[in-house]
Parts: structure tokens; C-alpha cells; sequence
């Protein structure tokens, strides 16, 4: 009998069963959401200045330097009666400015399409860490920990979305720069002017850095920035859509697949001991730091105001409880283990009063509050 009742391997394997708690579950997603929210509207309320009106601050900034720089060496040059010569040597020096700006900003647009590579790819590492079918990874014959993997792929990709943020803003500001430098020579140099937007054409990229322009930079109906005219409305309104949609969810999958592999690594291989929901929705908040610190600093910081921004801002916590839910999906038949915290508990049956045991019947059953009579 005792052999019987010793548990066997296949029960030992069977997952256990019960419903998962959905709320926990994506509980980090909706704590990042009104964190998110409240971030939002506080630097709303403190900057009075909208996230999605682009106002052109380091456009206007960039031109009233050059122009103060241009006016002072003028106004120098007319004391000492060398106005002609000082207008000759300031278009050189332009010129070669502008030459110097175009080679850096090719060398920065190509690093930014190299990051925008690496940010799929890593994406794509995520969504296949989230599907997981086994705790390693063969490479060239060596066996890696996932685990390892769950702590690293996060700093990889905070790297590669703050890498993008620092050259997408190199490549605004020297794109800004050369036209206002091209605006300058065509002042001082009225021949400069015919092919003033030729020059402007050496900046174009026919990719993200133009719709970034015409969406976020421009003023309606105008090309002083770009070099790209439009006679066609539908032109102006459907660039920042696609340019959103695109390029926003790649933004939006870097931003919460950094968030989620945190909160999903914590899950499956941290001991979380007593209190095992505490960690799986606090991890999350450190990286949450530094996106939300350099979101503010990209906008607000090197003003670039844009819409796109705010389209992350709603989709990352959305995308994040994707990803959540897909690895709870997965890991409930693979590595059921790893959810037993977010099982839902059955409630045990309210005790009920025991029922009077009937009556004895037969020759023997003695009526109550009837004496025994002994012999004396």
C-alpha cells in the first residue's frame, strides 16, 4: 500500500494546473503606463511646451548664431573699409564649412541606418528570447545560458536606442546648420543663389532623416530645411503617418523589449523567495529610468519636438503586455515552474456542520434517558 501511494515520475512532470492571474501577469506593463502617464503630464505642466508641436527652437537658435557671427565679422570689416574682402573670405569659409557638414553628416546617416539594423535584429532576439523552447543556445558547438542572455540583450538595446538618439540628433542639427549655411552664402554671394537647392540636395537621404524634416521641422509649405517641395496636400499628411507608423514601432518594440525581457528574466530565474511578485514588477523601473530620462532629454533637451514620440509613449506599455502575455503563453506547457507564482489559487470549501449520526435501530439500541438497573 505504501508503494501505491509514493508519487510517480509522470505526476512529478504533469504541469500543474490553474488559471493564471492576467493581472499580475501584465502588472509591470500597466505600472509603466501610469508611470509613463504621470511623467507626461508633469513635464507638460512644469514646460508649458506640448511634445507634439514642432517648433523649429533649434532650427531658429542654429540661424540666429550664424547670422550674429556673419553681422559681427561685417561690422568689423566696414570699420577697417575691407568690406569686399571680408564677404569673399567669409563665403569661403562657408563653402568648406558646408563641404565639412556634408561629409559628417553621410558618415553619421550611415551610422544610423547601421543602428536602425541592429535595433531589428535585436528585436527580433527578443521576440524569439520571449518563445523560448529550451534554457540554452548552440553556438558553434558551446552552449549558452539563456539566462545569461535575459541580462545582457537589455543593456545591448539601451545601448543601441541611446547610440540612435544621440546620432539622429547629430544628423538634425548638422542638416539644420548647412542650410542655414547655404541661406548665408546665397546672402552674400547672389550666384550662390541658383544652386542653393542643389546644395540643400546633398543632404537628402530618401529615407528617414527627410520624412523626419518634413514632418517635424518644416513649417506648412515650406522647404527652407529640406530642399523637398510639395504642391500636393496629401504629400505633407501622409509623410508623418507613415513615418510614425514605421518608424514608431520600431521605437516602440526597442523600447519594450527592453522593459519586458527584464520583468520576464526576473520571472523565470530569479529565486523571488517570499514575496515573488515584488521584483518581477520593480525590475522594469530601472531601465524605465533611463528611457524616460532620454526621451525628455531628445525632445525637450536638444528640441525635437515631434508626434512620434508621443505615439511610443501609448504603444510601448501596449506592446510590453504583448510580449508578457506571449512568454506566459509559451512558458505554461514548456516551463510551467516558472508561473506557479502567478497561479490562481482555488478557495478552500467553507466547512460545514457534521450531520447527527442516525439513530441505532434493532433489539440493542437502548431509548434514551432510560436507567440501567443492576443487581444488587
Amino acid at each position: 500500500m505504501d508503494e501505491l501511494n509514493q508519487p510517480t515520475a509522470s505526476s512529478l512532470a504533469a504541469p500543474e494546473k490553474g488559471k493564471l492571474a492576467l493581472g499580475h501577469l501584465i502588472g509591470p506593463a500597466v505600472l509603466v503606463a501610469l508611470i509613463t502617464a504621470i511623467v507626461g503630464l508633469l513635464v507638460h505642466y512644469f514646460w508649458k511646451e506640448p511634445l507634439f508641436v514642432a517648433d523649429g527652437t533649434t532650427a531658429t537658435t542654429i540661424q540666429k548664431q550664424l547670422n550674429e557671427t556673419v553681422k559681427t565679422e561685417l561690422a568689423e570689416a566696414a570699420k577697417k573699409k575691407q568690406e569686399d574682402a571680408t564677404k569673399k573670405n567669409l563665403v569661403d569659409s562657408l563653402k568648406q564649412t558646408l563641404d565639412y557638414a556634408v561629409q559628417d553628416y553621410k558618415e553619421s546617416l550611415g551610422k544610423l541606418n547601421s543602428n536602425i539594423v541592429l535595433q531589428a535584429l535585436l528585436v527580433g532576439i527578443a521576440i524569439l528570447l520571449v518563445i523560448r523552447r529550451s534554457d540554452d543556445l548552440t553556438l558553434f558547438d558551446n552552449h549558452i545560458p539563456l539566462s545569461w542572455l535575459h541580462f545582457f540583450l537589455p543593456i545591448l538595446l539601451v545601448y543601441a536606442w541611446l547610440s540612435f538618439g544621440f546620432t539622429l540628433h547629430a544628423l538634425i542639427d548638422d542638416r539644420v546648420r548647412g542650410a542655414n549655411i547655404i541661406q548665408k552664402v546665397s546672402e552674400l554671394d547672389p550666384g550662390f543663389q541658383v544652386v542653393a537647392d542643389f546644395q540643400k540636395a546633398r543632404f537628402q537621404d530618401a529615407g528617414f532623416v527627410d520624412g523626419w524634416f518634413i514632418s517635424f521641422v518644416e513649417k506648412k509649405g515650406s522647404a527652407q530645411y529640406s530642399g523637398i517641395y510639395s504642391t500636393k496636400p496629401f504629400f505633407s499628411l501622409s509623410t508623418p503617418i507613415f513615418l510614425i507608423v514605421v518608424m514608431g514601432t520600431l521605437v516602440t518594440a526597442t523600447n519594450a523589449s527592453i522593459l519586458a525581457i527584464t520583468a520576464i528574466g526576473c520571472r523565470r530565474y530569479l529565486n523571488l523567495g517570499r514575496y515573488p511578485l515584488v521584483l518581477y514588477y520593480l525590475a522594469p523601473l530601472l531601465p524605465l529610468v533611463f528611457l524616460l530620462v532620454s526621451h525628455f532629454q531628445f525632445a525637450y533637451g536638444g528640441d525635437n519636438r515631434n508626434k512620434l514620440q508621443l505615439y511610443a509613449g501609448f504603444a510601448i506599455p501596449l506592446m510590453m503586455m504583448i510580449l508578457l502575455g506571449l512568454s506566459a503563453f509559451f512558458d505554461r506547457a514548456l516551463h510551467p515552474d516558472s508561473l506557479t507564482a502567478f497561479r490562481v489559487r482555488p478557495r478552500a470549501p467553507a466547512p460545514s456542520a457534521k450531520p447527527k449520526p442516525p439513530a441505532e435501530c434493532g433489539p440493542e439500541a437502548k431509548p434514551e434517558n432510560q436507567t440501567t438497573l443492576t443487581k444488587p
